[in-house]
């Protein structure tokens, strides 16, 4: 590979690659969030109107496409936030806190960030309960 400035040609087919596994993976994980979200009397009145069922969805799916994202982008903040939301769905309280408290922690590069990082720390400050 030929190299310029320190880095080789194909460094930047490399992030571009793993930018689109990325925004695939997070895309794959919110699709599954939201429709694991759906209520069976919501998907009852879209068989009814539509003749057609929702496509399925489940929150382990989700955090499967989240967990991978958090691989190839540890440092981005919204896959975090999303991968702890999901784990609180799931009921997995200590590393949907887990993921949060890593979030929080990381830097926010633009408005979406910042409204990720504020909605965690909600959730964390609901996980926390009431002061004894």
């Amino acid at each position: 590979r030929a190299r310029t400035n320190g880095h080789t040609s194909g460094d930047s087919a490399t992030r571009r690659s793993d930018s689109a596994l990325k925004g695939f993976q997070e895309m794959s994980g919110h699709k599954n969030y939201e429709m694991a979200s759906v209520n069976a009397v919501v998907r009852t009145v879209i068989q009814m109107l539509y003749g057609t069922a929702l496509m399925a969805g489940s929150y382990r799916e989700a955090a499967l496409c989240y967990e991978a994202a958090v691989r190839i982008r540890p440092d981005y903040l919204i896959h975090r936030v999303e991968l702890g939301r999901t784990y609180a769905k799931m009921g997995q309280r200590e590393a949907a806190r887990a993921q949060l408290e890593a979030a929080v922690e990381l830097d926010v590069p633009d408005i979406n960030a910042f409204l990720q990082k504020a909605d965690a720390v909600g959730m964390l400050a609901k996980m926390q309960g009431p002061p004894r």
